[in-house]
């Protein structure tokens, strides 16, 4: 048996007209999204802290004071270390706790750079995110797991 309706409340009980609007009821045949383009903000990886490597060495290349040791690539989509002795003993300690160039080196290539040439005297390393005058870029690149 179905109940009567309930009859309207008095005048001054009924609800303000903003609460009396009703939501639609959710559809059976509601339409779907399509999926997000590749490029979409929302398939990029959630910003998080980046390493305090990363951050010393964008500032090492980005710094004119620097550039008679290293610098960016002429496209800068590299870094290049022209002076590799003076780098190490000049530059590095002013940043790091040691001088020692193949530890720098070690700690590129656990953020995934490569380096260009395998000329041990030659100083150019790549990465995609690493790009001048693009800080924002750094939370992209992830350390590798040992």
């Amino acid at each position: 048996m179905m109940n009567p309706p309930s009859p309207a409340p008095p005048n001054d009980e009924r609800p303000a007209p903003e609460a009396t609007k009703a939501t639609p009821p959710p559809s059976s045949t509601a339409t779907t999204l399509p999926p997000p383009s590749p490029t979409s903000a929302e398939n990029l990886p959630r910003r998080r802290s980046i390493a305090g490597f990363l951050i010393k060495a964008f500032e090492i290349f980005s710094d004119p004071k620097n550039a008679q040791y290293c610098g960016w690539g002429p496209k800068g989509d590299t870094i290049v270390v022209h002076d590799l002795a003076n780098f190490a003993s000049e530059v590095l300690p002013s940043y790091f706790k040691t001088s020692n160039f193949h530890s720098f080196v070690r700690q590129l290539n656990m953020y995934g750079f490569h380096k260009l040439h395998q000329d041990p005297r030659d100083g150019e390393f790549h990465h995609p995110y690493f790009r001048r005058g693009r800080k924002d870029l750094l939370f992209l690149i992830f350390r590798k797991n040992p």
